[in-house]
């Protein structure tokens, strides 16, 4: 499966993709809308399916559900014809989909029964775009279009494809896989069971031991860092360290999920206000000791993480050791507590 490479790449216009190609979204991009254009007087609909892993979450169309459960998905609104460019739009807030939810399919169906049928056969020009929407001005800039698929006219009579879908990679990651599949089916739920064979399936719940043990290129003066493990649902997060070396800390956290990559980020606990200072997305498949990661921003302007700025990590896969059940116990407790005082 061909794979966009992970530095930022300038895309040319209206940059195609091709079935099983995946584009990485760089960590600037926090809003995205998914634009359905087409020309002509067949009714298309735009939607969206919301999944963890193959299980159904939520979805989004034009008419019965314009907002998701989250409120992170939301569409514009229906159009019975096509003028050609994001005639129906999806806008997506990376940063407000639930953690519950790690893969959106977007979905393209036609409704032209009345017709005498046909399918996509009779539609024209019929694409959908990927748009970084950020701001709100730069849907209408083109270099800020990320991909783009054109929808097959050869699919016989059926009547939706399956385009596209975005899945994390780790907590705050996201890339975009190009799919192309012909299906059938008008609503949600005829799709539903159609979709779920292209999706992962879940990786077994694990529990990690991640101990940080030192950073390299960081300041020694007025640093004071701590640092958050985000894996699947779960975190954990150190205490202030002060006054410690940044040769020794040694600092170790547990966390718990179904998921295959980590991520840790450091803050410096600065005047009284955290600040951000880098993070590493850590996969989680091999063990390893004691090794160097460099630190990465998250794309926004402010913040400017150090050059050649490091942390070495260890990984332990702890899964059923004593050390796991008392993670586990403390996190039910804990939810427990939650859910006495509400």
């Amino acid at each position: 499966m061909p794979k966009a490479d992970l530095a930022e790449r300038n895309l040319p216009k209206n940059f195609r993709c091709i079935k099983g190609e995946e584009i990485v979204i760089l960590p600037s991009v926090s809003k995205l809308m998914c634009g359905l254009g087409w020309k002509g007087t067949e009714d298309l609909d735009l939607s969206v399916l919301t999944f963890r892993y193959k299980e159904y979450i939520d979805h989004v169309d034009p008419v019965r559900h314009r907002t998701s459960k989250d409120g992170a998905i939301f569409h514009k609104g229906d159009s019975k014809s096509g003028k050609g460019t994001d005639d129906e739009r999806i806008f997506v807030d990376l940063n407000s989909i639930s953690s519950r939810v790690n893969t959106l399919v977007f979905l393209v169906t036609v409704f032209n029964s009345s017709e005498g049928g046909g399918g996509f056969s009779k539609v024209k020009d019929a694409h959908v775009r990927l748009v970084d929407a950020t701001s709100a001005s730069s849907v209408h800039d083109e270099g800020k279009e990320l991909c783009r698929y054109a929808l097959s006219r050869s699919c016989g009579n059926r009547n939706a494809q399956i385009m596209c879908k975005l899945y994390r990679v780790g907590p705050s990651r996201w890339n975009v896989l190009a799919m192309g599949e012909p299906s059938t089916g008008l609503f949600y739920e005829h799709l539903i069971p159609k979709v779920q064979p292209c999706l992962d399936e879940a990786p077994p719940t694990r529990t990690y031991q991640v101990t940080v043990h030192s950073g390299k290129n960081l300041p020694t003066d007025k640093f004071e860092p701590f640092f958050k493990a985000r894996f699947d649902r779960d975190s954990a997060k150190s205490k202030v360290l002060k006054g410690k070396s940044v040769k020794k800390w040694n600092e170790v956290l547990i966390v718990t999920g179904e998921a295959n990559v980590l991520e840790i980020t450091i803050y410096n606990h600065k005047f009284g206000k955290d600040k951000f200072f880098g993070r590493v997305t850590v996969p989680v498949e091999n063990e390893f000791k004691k090794k160097f990661w460099p630190l990465e921003d998250r794309g926004k302007k402010k913040e400017k993480v150090v050059e050649g700025s490091e942390i070495r990590l260890s990984l332990a896969n702890i899964t059923g050791t004593p050390a796991a059940a008392a993670h586990l116990a403390g996190d039910k407790k804990s939810g427990d507590k939650k859910s006495s005082k509400k």
